[in-house]
């Protein structure tokens, strides 16, 4: 055979392989067929400044994300209404912050409540760029600016995310969430901070609170049973409302019978009246309505 048969014989052969592979592969069902597997979303962040602190900015059609490094890892925050409440009403009507409790009530003092609600509500004037969002995640802090501003817009924008990420931060937790939970000046931040304590003396101390509604989940909190029997029908259904888990543990601990009583009555949060009501029958007691 001359040199040149042997090329075409060669030829051939391969062209058979691949005509029969490609056979094959019509007749194997396509799930059982081996995809490539899909490409890793890019990072299409643009750093104007890296390394924590980092400044940078997201390009898009229609849209500039702009953007500072350096915030909590732990936290998520999105520019909609709150799923899990801080008690702060006009801030839990435009963010909804999720992570540990105690962390977020410990970075969300009201410095940084203040600056979130400045920069999302305020109007720009002529010429500033337009949030559509606000969000954190992965310890980045942005803004979604509609439209594509001039850059040098930017740096209003690069300053009050940075000057929000700075009153985030804190050296010790348990003192932080401690000046939360004595010193913020919203009541439900302060209640919801209180129930993340561990230090007591903290928590007694807030029995002084000048807020009934603070010195009722303190006295919750550390379980003064005869201080919270004492508490006007009112404040008790609230605290049933805010805290019905924690409310409904009472009943697994010496809770007083009186107290269980006023917890089975008429305009208390519902699963809070059955469980107080299930404690009420196992002890034989005479509820009347």
């Amino acid at each position: 055979m001359t040199g040149s048969g042997t090329i075409l014989m060669g030829f051939g052969l391969i062209l058979a392989f691949v005509g029969h592979r490609l056979a094959l592969q019509q007749r194997i069902p396509k799930r059982f067929v081996a995809e490539d597997p899909p490409e890793p979303p890019k990072d299409r962040r643009k750093f104007l400044r890296a390394a924590q602190g980092a400044r940078w900015i997201r390009e898009d059609a229609g849209f500039v994300d702009v953007g500072v490094g350096g915030g909590p890892t732990d936290l998520t925050l999105d520019s909609k209404p709150a799923e899990q409440r801080l008690g702060h009403p006009a801030f839990d009507e435009h963010f909804s912050v999720a992570g540990p409790p105690g962390r977020r009530s410990a970075a969300m003092t009201s410095e940084v409540r203040e600056r979130l609600l400045a920069l999302w509500l305020r109007e720009p004037v002529f010429g500033e760029p337009k949030l559509s969002a606000v969000h954190l995640a992965g310890g980045d802090l942005w803004v979604r600016v509609d439209g594509r501003p001039e850059p040098d817009r930017w740096e209003a924008l690069f300053q009050a995310l940075e000057g929000v990420v700075r009153e985030m931060r804190f050296e010790r937790y348990p003192d932080r969430l401690a000046q939360v939970a004595t010193r913020d000046p919203n009541p439900g931040v302060r209640r919801s901070a209180l129930w993340e304590l561990a230090d007591r003396a903290v928590v007694m101390g807030l029995r002084q609170d000048p807020n009934p509604q603070v010195r009722v989940h303190a006295f919750a909190k550390i379980r003064d049973w005869e201080a919270l029997d004492k508490v006007s029908q009112e404040d008790l259904a609230a605290l049933a409302m805010e805290q019905p888990e924690r409310v409904c543990g009472f009943f697994s601990e010496p809770i007083p019978e009186s107290l269980a009583l006023r917890l089975a009555s008429e305009g208390i949060e519902a699963s809070v009246v059955a469980a107080a009501q299930r404690w009420v029958a196992q002890r034989g007691v005479v509820f009347v309505k």
